[in-house]
């Protein structure tokens, strides 16, 4: 099993004021709390499509987090971003 992350807190700034944030207590323990990256939940499909596909990178975000990824680059952040962006554009 690999090392835990030791403990720390990351923020990544996405545009128009969307974050995800990165927390690891050091013991093994890592969590995500993202803001203004998912659409309020109404009853149009779309909406749960674009929002399950958001779940998935903040769960590839937090993965790659809890196993030592650095994700405080600024290559690591254009990626996300771009990331973003084309869910938005094809999804949103």
């Amino acid at each position: 099993m690999a090392k835990p992350r030791p403990a720390g807190k990351h923020t990544i700034h996405l545009p128009d004021e969307a974050s995800i944030t990165l927390t690891s207590d050091g013991k093994g323990q890592n969590d995500l709390e993202s803001d203004g990256l998912k659409y309020e939940e109404d009853d149009d499909p779309a909406t749960a499509i674009y929002n399950a596909a958001i779940d998935g990178v903040e769960s590839l975000v937090l993965a790659q987090w809890a196993a030592g990824i650095d994700v405080t680059t600024p290559a690591y952040q254009a990626a996300l971003e771009t990331t973003v962006e084309a869910l938005t554009s094809n999804l949103g």
